[in-house]
């Protein structure tokens, strides 16, 4: 996997407003400064959801961890290829039935960063990336589709999705955000706490809950996620010579979500499929040859349309000669 330099440039960082987030808080000594480049009059405090320029920030380029499938860059739709830098304001798009990782907010020196999948048919500005460290803030802009943020591990920095109805924003990652066609804006907290705002209202949901949000509006109460389906066969560390995937039902859920991804954090997604109930009996599985292993899980999805948490992955090894 080619990882590259990624570089760094001085920029305004770009901040969401959280309810109890003041200029001052925000800038310190430098608030009348603050306010004066965000149209803001004296003394003026700006609402929430705001996204505020501060000063002092670095902005940090993107990089194409894993592809599967198509991506492309720009409004040309430059075909992206592994291993690509992305500048500040790139506005990415994935194909139909394609998987992209990107990592964010790194340097050349590696250290902590974001990294954000997007499902098939997205389109995403890397509007801003500033920081390091503790310090990372980024903001994306989601046009359509799907997209999740992975989870970190340690030095959370804060990642903020706008849509055309709200943010989500997070400082632990773990959560995803979907651009629904009945003109709302999904979010669902998988493993860190996140808040969705929408018309000044900061709606904040615990992990494990989701809710949504529509233009002009405040975001809906939160509701609980339905549990995964558990795994059961190929079990793990099983030889995978069939493509029969049973697991454990779930009550209320309407379908499930079977993911197949080449690592088991699912940065390199494979496929993806919603189907009614278990078994999931495919003919064949269409898999690129350079796979050596691969790892599948399920969520389940409710008549609300909210998908849950992911069960956890199970290890398949093909037999001997057997390999895509």
């Amino acid at each position: 996997m080619i990882l590259g330099l990624l570089s760094i440039l001085w920029a305004d960082q770009l901040r969401v407003v959280r309810a109890g987030d003041t200029v001052e808080s925000l800038a310190g000594p430098s608030a009348d400064q603050v306010r004066q480049n965000n149209g803001l009059a004296p003394g003026e405090q700006p609402g929430v959801g705001t996204v505020l320029r501060l000063p002092g920030g670095t902005d940090s380029a993107g990089l194409v961890l894993s592809l599967t499938g198509t991506g492309t860059l720009g409004a040309g739709g430059t075909a992206l290829v592994l291993g690509q830098q992305l500048p500040p304001g790139s506005l990415v798009c994935t194909g139909a039935d394609s998987f992209l990782t990107l990592r964010l907010a790194t340097s050349d020196s590696g250290g902590t960063h974001d990294e954000v999948t997007l499902l098939g048919g997205t389109c995403v500005s890397l509007t801003g990336s500033t920081g390091l460290g503790q310090q990372r803030s980024t903001l994306l802009d989601l046009q359509r589709g799907y997209l999740s943020v992975r989870p970190t591990l340690r030095d959370p920095g804060r990642v903020a999705v706008r849509t055309a109805d709200g943010l989500t924003v997070g400082d632990e990652g773990g959560f995803r955000v979907a651009v629904e066609d009945a003109g709302y804006t999904r979010t669902e907290a998988l493993y860190r706490p996140v808040a969705v705002i929408g018309a000044g209202v900061e709606q904040p949901l615990q992990a494990g809950e989701g809710a949504r949000v529509k233009k002009g509006q405040a975001p809906t109460r939160p509701v609980v996620l339905p549990t995964p389906g558990s795994p059961e066969a190929p079990a793990d560390e099983a030889a995978f010579r069939r493509p029969d995937f049973y697991w454990r039902p779930v009550e209320r859920a309407l379908g499930y979500r079977v993911e197949l991804a080449s690592d088991a954090e699912f940065q390199s997604m494979l496929l993806m499929r919603d189907v009614p109930g278990s078994p999931w009996l495919p003919p064949y599985l269409m898999l690129p040859y350079q796979v050596e292993r691969l790892y599948w899980r399920v969520s389940s999805y409710d008549r609300n349309g909210y998908y849950g948490v992911p069960s956890e992955a199970h290890r398949l090894n093909f037999p001997e000669g057997m390999r895509p």
